[in-house]
């Protein structure tokens, strides 16, 4: 199941865990640009002065 939140940090959901994070930003140029996180790499943001950001969290079922 997803979730989708304006905070970078996403829940704990007992029984669940993350298997993937993804983030959207919405551009000035009208843009919707996704970005999947990985912690083992720099990141620089596709686009600059970003109108608004979401994270996408993907969780799996663990039980």
């Amino acid at each position: 199941f997803f979730i989708l939140m304006d905070n970078f940090v996403p829940p704990f959901i007992p029984g669940a865990e993350i298997d993937s994070l993804t983030e959207i930003l919405d551009c000035p140029n009208g843009a919707l640009m996704l970005t999947k996180y990985n912690a083992s790499s720099l990141y620089e943001r596709p686009c600059e002065g970003r109108i608004h950001r979401w994270n996408l969290a993907y969780y799996k079922v663990t039980h």
